[in-house]
């Protein structure tokens, strides 16, 4: 009930979730009538036009598409590791292996469940408590060959949505990934 709008900030190229080709810098030309400034390719990128999408771009996709009106708690119990420090950002001793939010739809009578498993190296087995009578979850599961891997030009679905059906208690999610669970109540 508090957050009812976001936006991304910087949408294309600079840090932003769509990266488009043509990549160009601007560079100032004479033009015989006092100059200008005139586009000039990189010559990094394939033939344009051209656009891939970025990771968080998938999980933004997906949040936006599968969600409830009402944020509902979750009670997650899982292992820890410890995170250094590093730039400006503080280290943290426990950060938990999974984090999860879940939303409901009450006219669709859906439930919403985000889960990231933070592991680097393990997948997860995650067990949902306190829903009776689930035949089946529709999971979408964004995961890469490693936690640095990105989409680019030359292999833009490195990183991809992924679709399966779990049932309840066999739930599995890769190392270093993201699911958006969809359970119909």
């Amino acid at each position: 009930d508090r957050i009812k709008y976001s936006a991304v900030y910087h949408l294309v190229n600079v840090m932003g979730c769509y990266v488009t080709a043509p990549l160009y810098h601007w560079e100032a030309v004479n033009l015989g009538r006092g100059g200008g400034w005139v586009p000039m390719s990189t010559g990094e990128s394939p033939a344009p036009p051209a656009v891939i999408k970025m990771p968080t771009t998938l999980v933004l996709e997906l949040m936006t598409r599968y969600r409830g009106r009402y944020a509902l708690q979750c009670d997650v119990s899982c292992g820890t590791f410890a995170s250094p420090a590093a730039g400006n950002m503080p280290g943290f001793a426990e950060v938990p292996l999974v984090n999860a939010a879940a939303t409901w739809d009450e006219d669709a009578r859906r439930l919403y469940v985000s889960v990231v498993n933070c592991s680097v190296d393990e997948p997860m087995r995650v067990r949902l408590d306190g829903l009776e009578h689930i035949e089946s979850i529709d999971m979408y599961i964004i995961s890469g060959a490693s936690p640095l891997a990105t989409n680019t030009f030359d292999a833009p679905d490195a990183v991809q949505i992924k679709r399966e059906q779990a049932k309840g208690d066999r739930l599995m999610l890769p190392r270093h990934s993201y699911a958006m669970m969809i359970l119909q109540l």
